[in-house]
Order: structure tokens, then sequence, then C-alpha cells
């Protein structure tokens, strides 16, 4: 490949390349950048680096000798966090402090360095690490969160997630994989997994406990896609770039011990009340977002919450700390006497707004609507007191009466919260429900009135 446009490479795995004649090539730098990417065990032509092409949080592995060009004075534009190790495929490693990043790190096979070894401030001893693969036991303490925290320049200028929120093997990153309880980038294209493997205690409600006002309704579906991966469905509550409030939505899988959305959006176009179209509704693409747990439990060992904003979205990247809430099916696999309620739940007439349920293992009832106010904004609402009795949920209703921004933004001094009203979910049968809202004197001012729909299950949750 030998473009002569744009190129950049991340997330990516690139090995056992055996070309002979052409491989993987790469030149005209000036616009070429290699991040978070694994080049490893390729052959004699393959992957050839030139031209001040810059390179970030990559690992460079055993690769044949010589097919990528000088590291340093100019020819690769380091911008820190590169694992290099024998036989990485550089010709020569420059010695001029001005173009090899501090942050790089060298991994020899003994203790004599040469002189062009003085160019990186880290030099590691470890004669394990250059195996046919590199992620063989004992190299871990080489890889595993030592990466980038943040690339000059652009928009990495103010990166929470240099290295995104998914990795090459499809799993949420950062990891803590050292257990130490710092969530930083892994070197190159793959994250250690920092817990065990979740499953169905995953599906409850989580948040930042210094983010009040904000957070995510999880679930952990029953059902799996065409790949064998356990779906979830997820909501995430919030206020956004400008104040507004905010709900988006997402399928995804079960990855090792993480949640990934690869598409999170946000829907627009609904309205309160009778002049709701469906037709209306469109999907505005949000971003991604991975949930990584290092526990099944996530509360004295939180985990994290890891979103990367689409571009012209007006959200920013997050990464914030992740607290269970509530929980609908123990770690020990328990649930309470109404799990079979818990779900999603919408009416077919008004696709894009319905209704999350969650029973929990301590008898409670956990509610959130998200729907429009009468002018066509996204509104959202959660149960402080709901109880079951029966077949009927009541909940009483608040919603956030003065809000604040996502991100960096975001100040808890700023938000409060006032009842919204009432609403009554009387299920027909496990699949079925009559939703009816009846709206707070201060809600009814801003134009909602007493609606009633017929909803129908949307999903149904593993475990229970």
């Amino acid at each position: 490949m030998n473009p002569n446009g744009r190129v950049h490479v991340s997330n990516s795995n690139i090995e056992t390349d055996k070309c002979l004649s052409s491989g993987f090539d790469f030149f005209d730098g000036e616009s070429a950048k290699i991040i978070n990417t694994t080049m490893h065990c390729n052959g004699a032509c393959a992957n050839t680096i030139t031209d001040d092409t810059r390179v970030g949080n990559n690992v460079f592995n055993t690769n044949s000798v010589s097919p990528i060009e000088e590291f340093g004075s100019g020819v690769t534009d380091s911008l820190g966090f590169n694992l290099v190790c024998p036989r990485a495929g550089f010709s020569t490693v420059a010695t001029d402090a001005v173009c090899v990043n501090p942050n790089d790190f060298l991994v020899v096979r003994d203790s004599t360095y040469g002189p062009q070894d003085v160019a990186f401030v880290d030099l590691l001893n470890d004669k394990t690490f250059c195996a046919p693969t590199i992620y063989s036991p004992g190299s871990m303490e080489n890889w595993v969160d030592r990466g980038v925290e943040t690339f000059p320049g652009g928009k990495a200028a103010t990166f929470e997630l240099p290295c995104g929120n998914i990795d090459s093997a499809g799993k949420g990153r950062p990891q803590d994989g050292t257990g130490n309880g710092e969530f930083r980038c892994d070197i190159g294209a793959y994250e250690e997994q920092g817990g065990p493997d979740i499953g169905a205690a995953q599906s409850a409600a989580y948040s930042d406990l210094d983010r009040p006002g904000e957070g995510s309704f999880v679930e952990v579906l029953n059902v799996a896609d065409p790949l064998g991966r356990t779906l979830s469905f997820s909501g995430f509550f919030g206020f956004d770039g400008e104040g507004n409030r905010m709900w988006l939505t997402g399928v995804g899988y079960l990855a090792g011990n993480s949640v990934v959305f690869q598409r999170v959006d946000r829907p627009v176009g609904g309205v309160h009340g009778a002049g709701f179209d469906p037709d209306a509704i469109s999907l505005q693409y949000a971003g991604s977002m991975s949930m990584i747990f290092p526990t099944c439990q996530a509360l004295d060992a939180e985990g994290r919450l890891a979103f990367d904003a689409g571009s012209e979205t007006g959200l920013t990247d997050l990464l914030t700390p992740m607290r269970r809430l509530s929980t609908i099916v123990g770690c020990d696999g328990a649930t309470g006497p109404s799990a079979r309620r818990s779900g999603a739940f919408f009416d077919p007439g008004r696709n894009g707004e319905g209704v999350f349920v969650q029973a929990l293992t301590d008898g409670r009832i956990l509610v959130i609507w998200w729907t429009f106010d009468a002018d066509g904004n996204q509104f959202w609402m959660i149960s402080d007191n709901a109880s079951i009795s029966g077949n009927t949920i009541t909940a009483s209703m608040l919603y956030a009466s003065s809000t604040t921004r996502f991100g960096a933004n975001f100040d808890p001094e700023e938000i409060s919260f006032d009842s919204a009203g009432t609403i009554t979910f009387r299920y027909v049968d496990d699949n079925s429900a009559r939703f009816e809202f009846a709206p707070s004197s201060a809600l009814s001012g801003m134009g909602f009135g007493s609606v009633g729909y017929d909803y129908i299950r949307l999903t149904t949750l593993a475990g229970t």
C-alpha cells in the first residue's frame, strides 16, 4: 500500500506478513500517523515507514531486519510510548534527543547497551520479552498500563481516551491490567484484561458518585449476536455540552470484563403527547462507549465508563469512574421476587421513547422514563420512590430542574431535582403493561399532560 493521501492507522494488529517483494508500505508520512498499533513478526518488506511518519503508543517487535526506516532524526516523528524490541524492524535508532521522545521504551536482551540506546530515557532489561509472541508470560510489565496518557497537538491535547475505547480484540479500553486501581492505556493494539469475565449480574444502574445526575442503565440480555457474543442494551442519561437534558441508547456486546457499544445514538424528533410521530424520529450518532469492570460488584473497585465522542456531536471524550447503584441479578445469581418484571418497554406507535424497569434483589423498584418535552427536546426522569403491589408499580418521579454540562464542564453544584409527577405501570402479563403518567404542577407548566400508553416488552434480561 503506497498512499499519497492521508493515512491514519489506529488500534490495529499487523502481523505475520510474509511478503517477498511488496507489503504494507507507508510513506509520504507528512500525512501518515500510526497509533495504538502492534506490528509483530512481519516479513522483510512489510511495514515500511518513512518520511516523517508520526508514530505513538505502538509495539514494534520481531519484525525482519530493516523493514522500517530510522527511528528518529525526523524520519519517524515519535509521539511517545512506543515499545521497540530487538529486531523491531528499524534499521537504526537515532541518538539525537530532539527526535526521539523521552517516553519511548527500548527493550533489550542483555545489559550491554550500544551508543544508539542512549536516546531512550527508559532502558528496560528483560530477556524474556522478545519471544515469538509479545504477549508471553513474564512480559506484561513492559506493555501493560505503560501506554500513552495524552498525545501532543490537535484534538489529542484534550484527549481523555488517547487509545480509544475499544482494543483490536473488541474489549473495552483502557483497563486496569496490573490491578493497582489505575486505568491506563497499554502500549499497542491490545489491552490486558483487568478482571474476570462478566455476565448477567452486570445488569444494573451505574454512576460516578462525583457526577450525580449522570449515569447509565445497563441490561445484559438473554440473546446473542451471530458471533455468539451476549448482547446488551444500555441508556446513558445526563446533559449535553449546552446543558440540555440528554439521553443516548445503544446495543452492544459483552467482551471479557467489559460491555462494548460500537455505536450509541441520540434519538431526536419526538414530542410529548399526541403530536408524537414515529416517522419523525432519527438517530444522531453520538460516539462509542465501553464499560469496564475490574470486579463483578464494581463497588470498592469501581469500573470505568469510556465514551469516545463523535467528531460533530458537540460532546467530548469522557473517562469516568463507574459505581454500581442497583442489583437485579446478584454476582451469586440470586434475584428478587419480581426480577422477571425487569426490562425495557415501549409503545410500538411511539418508537423512540420508552422506560427501563429494574426490580432489585432487595425488593425495591427503579424506573427511568426517556421521552421528549412539548418543545421536542430530549427529556428524562427517574424514580425517587417506587414500589410494586401485585401487578402494579407506582413510582414518584424526579427531573433535573436545573442542569449542568457534559464532560469536563460538569458541575454537580449546578444540578437540582424536583418532582416530575407519578408513573403507574400496570402489568397485563410479563410482556405487556399499561403505562400512565400524571405530571407535577411544574411539568404541567412546561406543557406536559397526563398520558397513557400500551407498552410491550423490548428486552428480557439474562438471569431473570
